[in-house]
């Protein structure tokens, strides 16, 4: 069945070869692990795919990659249920966990005034060292210091 999903998904949706690669390898991956569970497609249920989820989660896996995996779970066995390959679509209501999305790093005075002191050998640098100490200075946003024209600069 994984077979002729990825080929459905080659042929109709027309995907990169490197989103097909990782789909048959997530799908085999979950078939694997189905199979070490004496399940086949036709019996999954939802409870399962839960399980396999809570399995990822333990072996540590990132919510991105869950998500990735989850998804392509769903859309093989929406394709089987509307090719009439299975009586009931179990992907249909899982839902992915969700991505904890990394906050972003804020440079203290001392980073600040350290990156300030270091010597401007080149044209970047004197750029980087002018836009950090002017949003340092200012507390302007990257897009509003891009936007400062020559005529808005007093002296």
């Amino acid at each position: 069945m994984i077979k002729e999903f990825i080929q459905w998904e080659c042929d109709v949706k027309q995907l990169q070869p490197q989103t097909l690669i990782a789909y048959e390898k997530d799908l085999h991956a979950f078939a694997i692990w189905a199979s070490r569970k004496n399940l086949r497609w036709s019996t999954i249920k939802q409870e399962d795919i839960g399980q396999y989820v809570s399995d990822l989660k333990s072996e540590g896996k990132e919510g991105a990659t869950i998500r990735r995996k989850v998804s392509v779970i769903r859309q093989i066995t929406t394709w089987a249920f509307h090719h009439h390959m299975i009586e009931d679509n179990a992907g249909k209501y899982v839902s992915s966990p969700k991505v904890r999305e990394k906050l972003p790093v804020i440079a203290d005075k001392e980073m600040i005034v350290e990156f300030l002191k270091q010597p401007a050998v080149n044209r970047e640098m004197r750029i980087a060292q002018a836009v950090v100490a002017i949003a340092a200075d200012t507390g302007a946003r990257l897009q509003e210091i891009i936007d400062i024209k020559r005529e808005d600069i007093n002296g």
